[in-house]
């Protein structure tokens, strides 16, 4: 829902509201003490993430890094290399993750 909610507000055939505006929206919505859905911080961070970095084109990419901080997972530089969200992001979102070795999953 929340993906698809800011696919459409994004658009540019439909509403193409700025992303700080969207950010501001969501962000109304998520303080409703009766708004409830799993994982809510992390479509917060995800938005932050989406708004912050402005290269990044798609607001999924940007949900699966922040699903990756919330899980915890470091990926290697190969496969951050091979990534969209990594490449359009950049490698820096990650927190040391050039010095940090992970086991194979």
């Amino acid at each position: 829902m929340v993906v698809e909610t800011v696919n459409v507000l994004s658009s540019r055939v439909t509403h193409n509201l700025p992303r700080q505006e969207i950010h501001r929206h969501l962000g109304n919505i998520f303080s409703l003490r009766g708004f409830r859905i799993p994982q809510k911080n992390t479509y917060r961070r995800a938005l932050e993430l989406w708004v912050a970095t402005p290269p990044v084109r798609d607001f999924v990419d940007a949900l699966s890094v922040a699903q990756m901080e919330r899980l915890k997972i470091r990926a290697s530089l190969a496969s951050i290399r091979t990534s969209t969200a990594s490449r359009r992001l950049g490698a820096w979102r990650l927190p040391n993750l050039y010095e940090q070795q992970t086991s194979p999953v």
